[in-house]
């Protein structure tokens, strides 16, 4: 995912991925953050950009058919 990921705001992204058997996005990523913490603006942009990079590297070869938590710095 490295060569896909564009840093778009100054925030951590922590995103739930759910890797399909053909190695695709079986299911649209989904952002993880703590229930205390707000989605301000630029936690948003910071996790639209982790999405972008998800979609922009699948399929994923080589990882496993299952849900990950990947974490974007």
């Amino acid at each position: 995912m490295a060569p896909c990921w564009r840093a778009a705001a100054p925030r951590k992204a922590v995103l739930m991925v759910e890797i399909g058997s053909d190695g695709g996005l079986a299911t649209p990523p989904q952002a993880v953050r703590k229930i205390s913490a707000p989605a301000d603006p630029q936690t948003l942009l910071a996790e639209r950009a982790a999405v972008r990079a998800l979609q922009a590297c699948a399929p994923y070869a080589g990882l496993a058919a299952r849900r990950w938590r990947v974490a974007f710095p």
